[in-house]
């Protein structure tokens, strides 16, 4: 499930309440805009785990991006790769069906040049 939390300190209660809801609840986690920053410790959420976060590290507002885990499937999830500019995590989940990647990518808006996609230009990427 990927949202968009806009704030994940001061939603985190409707977005338990909107996965308690669910008829069946998403494996992972991919939160954009979590607001966080060094001073702000981890945010739990009931029956996740957090694992892997991104705060913006330039003292501008907003960003940052995390990714938590169901707790039933937490140790099946490894933490592959995470930017030291962009707000990306790459993380593997580990099924009876191979492996998955899945990326938490979050772009701020308005920005017609992506550096953080021109830095694959002419780049072998091997996981």
């Amino acid at each position: 499930l990927l949202v968009s939390i806009r704030g994940l300190t001061s939603n985190a209660a409707e977005l338990t309440a909107r996965l308690r809801l669910m008829p069946k609840l998403p494996h992972l986690l991919c939160l954009n805009e979590t607001m966080l920053d060094r001073a702000v410790g981890d945010v739990p959420l009931e029956v996740y785990t957090l694992f892997t976060r991104w705060d913006r590290k330039d003292g501008r507002e907003g960003g940052g991006v995390a990714v938590y885990a169901l707790d039933d499937i937490a140790d099946s999830v490894t933490s592959e790769l995470e930017s030291e500019t962009d707000e990306r995590q790459w993380v593997i989940v580990h099924s009876n069906k191979g492996p998955f990647l899945v990326c938490n990518w979050y772009r701020p808006p308005g920005d017609t040049r992506c550096p953080a996609i021109e830095g694959f230009e002419g780049q072998n990427i091997i996981l």
